[in-house]
């Protein structure tokens, strides 16, 4: 009779994962029943597949992660339930990205182990993921965060798929929805954390930013928006747009930009006012370009809800002499 396979959990070699794979040159399409393209948001784990579905005729945004069996989802949901219950605040603050994998790591071998789990290091390697994309990440919508061509992302409740923007194919359906209520308000209840924020029955209503500085605007309860919790964020780039870049886009013309230099160097006063996802912000970015380095700058934000849909974002620049 054979021998029971033994698996030394100990042993294993912690998990490769990188956040920030190569961003892939993606072409435009003329014909979107043309478009099918694949590339990888989390290395060697997550991938996203935009394609035409002719079912439907419309292109989707189709999230690839690793598929868990029965077992491994039952493995990967008893060891979510007691790490919660033994987290370092201390490490957890420090906020250090290779502490926190190393944390994680560590914490799973040892309850792995406590809770007498059998897994194949293949197992291992697609639960730690999860652990990774649960505990670190933002969960279900983590890799659309970590895209680089996702602008927008929007859930406008439960049993509803999430929308993006997308730089290429602007709007996209993707495949990942929440069906349970209570899942989303845990997931809005996380964002308002990230974003150093409280959202609750008391104040349903949140608008912040994340720590690197993507906006997030959500709901809470079925008082504010009939299909449960929902949310929007708006991601920004890393790297503002500079004002030659505006010019090659035609966003502005040579005067128009000559003209906004003239006013900043004068040191006259700016107000930029627009509508939602209208460009205010990326035109501030490329203004204060022209701001010279010594200047002392206030930057005053003031934020207001109308009874239209959307918001209203006004934007105050002086400079002090």
């Amino acid at each position: 009779m054979a021998e029971k396979k033994k698996f030394d959990i100990q042993n294993y070699a912690r998990v490769e994962i990188d956040f920030n794979p190569k961003i892939p040159p993606l072409k435009k399409f003329k014909d979107k029943t043309e478009i099918n393209v694949r590339y990888c948001l989390v290395a060697p784990f997550s991938f996203v597949h935009i394609y035409w579905d002719p079912k439907i005729y419309e292109v989707v945004y189709e999230v690839e992660e690793p598929e868990l069996d029965e077992r491994e989802t039952r493995c990967k949901e008893q060891i979510i339930d007691a790490m919660r219950n033994m987290i370092n605040f201390d490490t957890i603050i420090e906020k250090n990205k290779e502490n926190l994998l190393d944390y994680i790591d560590k914490r799973f071998k040892l309850l792995a182990v406590e809770l007498g789990m059998e897994i194949p290091y293949e197992s291992y390697r697609k639960i730690y993921y999860y652990l990774i994309r649960d505990f670190i990440g933002f969960n279900e919508v983590d890799p659309l965060l970590r895209d680089y061509f996702v602008e927008d992302i929007e859930c406008n409740g439960e049993n509803t798929p999430i929308y993006i923007v997308h730089r290429k194919f602007r709007n996209i359906k993707t495949n990942i929805l929440f069906k349970d209520s209570g899942k989303l308000a845990s997931f809005v209840e996380k964002l308002a954390q990230r974003c150093g924020k409280y959202i609750s029955y008391a104040k349903p209503i949140l608008d912040a930013s994340l720590p690197d500085g993507s906006r997030v605007n959500a709901t809470y309860t079925k008082d504010i928006t009939s299909k449960g919790p929902t949310f929007t964020i708006r991601k920004f780039t890393k790297t503002p747009w500079t004002p030659v870049q505006l010019l090659a886009f035609q966003t502005l013309s040579p005067e128009m930009l000559a003209y906004l230099w003239l006013l900043v160097q004068y040191k006259m006063n700016l107000l930029i006012t627009g509508g939602t996802a209208s460009g205010k912000t990326t035109l501030l970015n490329a203004i204060a370009f022209f701001i010279p380095p010594e200047a002392r700058v206030v930057s005053i934000e003031d934020t207001r809800t109308t009874k239209s849909r959307g918001n209203r974002f006004i934007y105050f620049i002086k400079k002090l002499i």
